[in-house]
């Protein structure tokens, strides 16, 4: 049986709390935590990618936009491949065009943005 995928996040969220004062360390940390995510629920599935979109919302909330990007884009690989087409894909389609803009690659970002519209649609 899988883990409840809100307490397997709450669970990780909570740890990257406690940790987040230690700025220095943080894009370890935030991997660390995707790794234990990984490891407890199967790597295809939705809770996983759920998971690390939650990790890049919090890294992007700390002003991380590198380690934000890495973890949007892994979740969207995997809600891609799990629910095609779905509001998932959308949110992270939504989340990683924001990081990415965030960064100056409007181009992209106005890509990634119209392909969430396309879904929402």
């Amino acid at each position: 049986m899988l883990p409840d995928r809100n307490a397997l996040s709450g669970e990780m969220l909570d740890q990257f709390r406690q940790h987040a004062g230690a700025e220095a360390g943080l894009p370890a940390l935030l991997r660390a935590l995707a790794d234990e995510a990984r490891r407890a629920v199967a790597a295809d599935s939705l809770a996983v990618a759920d998971s690390l979109n939650d990790l890049g919302v919090e890294a992007a909330v700390r002003h991380d936009p590198g380690t934000a990007e890495a973890f949007f884009t892994e979740a969207l690989s995997l809600r891609d491949a799990a629910a095609p087409g779905s509001l998932v894909v959308a949110t992270s389609l939504t989340n990683l065009g924001n990081v990415v803009a965030e960064r100056g690659d409007l181009s992209a970002a106005e890509d990634l943005h119209r392909r969430a519209l396309a879904i929402r649609r």
